[in-house]
């Protein structure tokens, strides 16, 4: 189980830097498409924001700014994969169950991109869920 479980850490690892340069990059092009009036191009802050939609689930997943989980001290990778299931049944219940208020403005257009980044995230994710499991 524990080869497993080491397996997982490391391919979510390396989801967390892929989401990492993602946000980076659609970051760069955000700011290289202000036009002269000051003004950003609406897609490219659309990618932005999508990008770092998915990259918060990252984050709240205790992933670090380099890519790499934090642990606690003495924290193994069974405890990890538990900690990473737990917190995607979390983000799945939470999705299914909780209705959110519609915000208004930009507040509703990133609360928008951060709902599907959670669906992109979940997606990106299947290969830490356990059998049986969504």
């Amino acid at each position: 189980m524990s080869e497993h479980n080491t397996t997982i850490v490391k391919k979510f690892e390396e989801a967390a830097r892929a989401a990492i340069a993602n946000v980076q990059a659609t970051r760069e092009k955000a700011q290289a498409a202000i036009g002269v009036d000051g003004r950003t191009d609406a897609s490219a802050d659309a990618e932005r924001m999508f990008a770092e939609g998915i990259l918060c689930h990252y984050i709240e997943r205790s992933v670090s700014e380099d890519g790499t989980l934090m642990r606690e001290p003495g924290e193994t990778d069974d405890d990890m994969v538990k900690h990473l299931r737990r917190g995607r049944r979390n983000l799945i219940k939470r999705m299914l169950f909780t209705p959110e208020q519609q915000r208004e403005g930009i507040a509703g257009i990133q609360q928008h991109y951060r709902r599907e980044g959670a669906k992109r995230f979940l997606a990106e994710t299947t290969f830490v869920r356990a059998e049986g499991e969504l």
